[in-house]
């Protein structure tokens, strides 16, 4: 019996990755000075790996980082901020900026690798010289392929004299093992990234809060820039799918969109997992030497729980929105300590910034139901009277509610978050005009003046004309939960909240009249 002989073509790298799994061992052992400047060397090493398309070895050299960061992390004791942590929050954050690091050089050298680069490599391959394909600079993976049609093309040399096989069959079977190639690091890559998850779970449910959030963080980053380098990738694998001449050879096919909704899927757990340390983040004090987690948790927090109203993700809202709820009135407490500096009038602003984020999205709970038929606004008004309930003086809560909104109805101030408020806005009124409720502002219809809006929900017809949103997210809010609460006084509130108020009562009345 003779065995099968199964070579390994990276025995050189995985020998150079034991060496570097040691040598990092040693340094975090030691709390080397290097470890501070570790990030930005593994950084470049991984964009190079990607560049030269190696992912087998890139990924290597992320099992080693894994595994070591880990071990370090597991090791640590972090709670808070001070010196003894970087090295742990470094650590943490070290394996998800290889990935985008690898995916980054991969982005890169995938606009080079089209159909006129694969035409040119092959057109100008010495066939007869022994190492020429051996010294291209191109994957493993595409020398190989070369080599084996070299053996084939060398024995036309010794039958016929002269080459047999043509230009273009050369060309689609290179292009073919190129697009295997493409196939395997778009699924590798989206695995890797959804493998860190279960380390991140291990950092929060041993209270690692903080450097759970970091890697959180460079994960989210990952999210936002994989549209761009996917969007590089699949153009360079359309562009080689022109040199396929015959349907005899199977090619690889990708679903780009089981890839993308892979990473969709992991985005959505790692907010889930944002979501679960914001309430121990609020209540860790602050070192300004280090970044403001709970600032980059709550604000990532507010941006996608609307987004999810405005993709009708009517789960992850309801996964998100709680921890958000409690922690924007506890980063008011938080907030009262650190803006001792600053002027009465701005120390007002940043403090209730927060509830005006938490009143604003209860607001636009109540539409987004109404509009869609959704059920966004009950677990929320569940919420608001559970914080009512646990109140020691609830009507002290209704005033303090209504004096933020009173306020910032009247103010000409701009605050950090008005640009944010204001692209939920433009937000809302395209789903009004998508729904066919509010005209588009650039449509060839004449303006003949105001027009009712005509839908079944008496709040969407309540909110203005059929040409305009008059109110906003404060006012329903107002109008449909904060009116029923014992204590509550219409005269106190802005012109616009009366006015929205009133006309609701309308609407109301004016549905009831046609049933």
């Amino acid at each position: 019996m003779f065995p099968e002989q199964i070579i390994d073509y990276l025995w050189f790298e995985r020998e150079l990755i034991t060496i570097f799994e040691i040598a990092l061992e040693k340094l975090l052992e030691r709390q080397d000075n290097y470890i501070s400047i570790l990030p930005n060397i593994i950084g470049r090493v991984a964009t190079k790996m990607g560049e030269k398309l190696a992912f087998k070895e890139a990924f290597l050299f992320l099992d080693v980082l894994n595994k070591v960061s880990l071990q370090y992390i597991q090791k640590s004791d972090v709670n808070d901020f001070n010196k003894s942590n970087e090295a742990s929050i470094a650590m943490a954050d070290i394996y998800y900026y290889a990935l985008i690091s690898i995916l980054l050089g991969i982005s890169k050298k995938m606009e080079q690798v089209d159909k006129q680069y694969l035409e040119n490599l092959t057109a100008h391959i010495k066939w007869t010289e022994n190492k020429y394909v051996f010294n291209l600079d191109i994957p493993t993976d595409m020398i190989s392929c070369l080599e084996k049609l070299r053996k084939k093309i060398l024995f036309e040399f010794e039958a016929e004299g002269k080459r047999i096989t043509p230009q273009w069959y050369i060309n689609q079977l290179l292009a073919n093992e190129t697009a295997v190639l493409i196939k395997k690091i778009c699924e590798s890559v989206t695995e890797k990234f959804e493998s860190y998850l279960s380390n991140i779970e291990y950092m929060l449910t041993n209270n690692k809060f903080l450097i759970a959030t970091q890697a959180i963080q460079r994960g989210l980053e990952i999210c936002r820039k994989s549209d761009v380098h996917l969007a590089k990738i699949k153009d360079s694998y359309d562009s080689i799918s022109q040199l396929r001449t015959v349907s005899d050879i199977p090619s690889p096919e990708i679903d780009w969109e089981a890839i993308e909704h892979k990473i969709d899927q992991t985005e959505e757990k790692l907010l889930i997992c944002l979501s679960s340390s914001l309430l121990t983040l609020v209540s860790v004090k602050r070192d300004k030497t280090f970044p403001d987690y709970f600032g980059f948790a709550y604000l990532t927090l507010i941006q996608r729980c609307y987004d999810s109203l405005f993709k009708s993700n009517e789960r992850l809202f309801v996964l998100l929105f709680p921890s958000l709820f409690f922690a924007g009135f506890k980063a008011r407490e938080r907030l009262i300590e650190e803006i001792q500096n600053l002027s009465i009038e701005s120390q007002f602003t940043v403090i209730t910034g927060p509830l005006l984020d938490i009143i604003e999205l209860s607001g636009y709970t109540i539409i987004y139901s109404e509009l869609e038929k959704k059920n966004y606004w009950q677990p929320v008004e569940v919420l608001w009277r559970q914080l009512f309930d646990d109140s020691p003086d609830p009507d002290a809560l209704l005033q303090l509610l209504l004096g933020v909104i009173e306020a910032n109805g009247g103010s000409l101030a701009i605050s950090a978050r008005d640009s944010l408020r204001s692209d939920w806005s433009m937000k809302l009124r395209q789903k009004f005009v998508q729904a066919g409720v509010l005209r588009d502002r650039y449509a060839e219809r004449v303006y003949n003046g105001d027009e009712d809006i005509v839908h079944e929900s008496p709040i969407i017809r309540a909110m203005g004309s059929e040409w305009d949103l008059v109110f906003d997210a404060k006012d329903v809010f107002v109008a449909i939960y904060l009116s029923t609460r014992p204590g509550f006084v219409l005269d106190r509130m802005n012109w616009q909240t009366k006015h929205f108020y009133q006309s609701l009562q309308r609407e109301q009345q004016r549905g009831e009249g046609n049933d």
